[in-house]
């Protein structure tokens, strides 16, 4: 375990929110200033309307119809080769979720090594418990930091990874998710990060030789519950990366800096002088060959 502390282009103060798209707002004002007029041609007397609010209205009803129509059409040939993606997607994700298990951690008790205790440093002072079968993490920044830990596990190559986790307390741009293909290179530990935020914001990030690249930017996502538990999982396969987030694929990636290595979890803080407490749940990893583990046991 250790901190690492993010470069200035990295702070949450600096990230760009995500686009909207302006079709609907579009299609609302194509119809709406139409009406609009018929309504302002109207002032006075609701008496029978003129022609051309007649023409108008017919207008607008003909433009209405069509474009149900034509929805309809549009969804009517695009649901089966909707359903056959949906299928084969589903199996290759099941696919993935029967991988040999590698770990199963349901923090009953503190088997697998994670690590407990305080420690105090430049960046922040932390804590991690095991109890009632979940894993407190607790810390108060004294700068911006990220603080990656793990139990005691081998490294891995393609894998599934899952972990329940929620923010209990805190700033809302507190992250906190999962590490992974953590390794030392030239004795500086790399990793990649999937995180996410009480504001309902994820991203992807790598830590490379003391250097942090931005592979997916910060953006929303309405899979996120805000102060909830969140399902957090990672599939990895030859350096592409799929995340899900309660079940819901969210987004994916290619990188090929880091093939392999160990995998836990993280917490990031950006203000200083803030606390913020976290809690993990239910870390499971599984990958495509079983590894022998009996090391591990206590």
């Amino acid at each position: 375990m250790a901190p690492a502390q993010p470069s200035r282009d990295f702070f949450r103060h600096f990230r760009a929110a995500g686009r909207r798209s302006h079709f609907l707002l579009s299609l609302f004002f194509l119809v709406l200033v139409p009406m609009t007029g018929v309504v302002a041609c109207g002032l006075g007397s609701p008496a029978v309307p003129a022609p051309t609010q007649t023409a108008q209205a017919a207008y607008i009803e003909q433009l209405a119809t069509k474009m149900s129509v034509r929805l309809e059409a549009t969804d009517a040939a695009a649901g089966p080769a909707a359903t056959a993606t949906a299928q084969a997607y589903q199996s290759w994700l099941d696919t993935r979720q029967s991988w040999p298990l590698v770990l199963e951690e349901t923090f009953d008790s503190n088997t697998n090594e994670w690590p407990t205790g305080e420690e105090s440093g430049d960046l922040t002072d932390i804590s991690w418990q095991v109890a009632g079968g979940i894993y407190h993490i607790e810390a108060t920044a004294k700068e911006g930091f990220y603080y990656w830990t793990h139990p005691t596990l081998d490294e891995v190559d393609d894998f599934y990874l899952v972990v329940d986790a929620r923010q209990v307390s805190g700033p809302e741009d507190s992250d906190y998710g999962v590490v992974f293909h953590l390794q030392a290179i030239n004795d500086v530990f790399s990793y990649y990060a999937f995180t996410l935020d009480s504001e309902g914001m994820y991203s992807f990030q790598m830590s490379y030789g003391g250097e942090w690249t931005t592979i997916l930017d910060w953006q929303t996502s309405p899979a996120i519950r805000r102060y909830e538990t969140n399902r957090i999982a990672v599939i990895a396969e030859g350096g592409h990366y799929n995340f899900f987030i309660n079940d819901q694929f969210v987004a994916e990636a290619d990188d090929p800096n880091l093939g392999h290595g160990t995998n836990g979890i993280v917490v990031g803080m950006y203000e200083t002088g803030v606390e913020a407490v976290f809690e993990f749940d239910n870390f499971i990893l599984r990958a495509p060959l079983s590894i022998d583990i009996s090391s591990q046991d206590g």
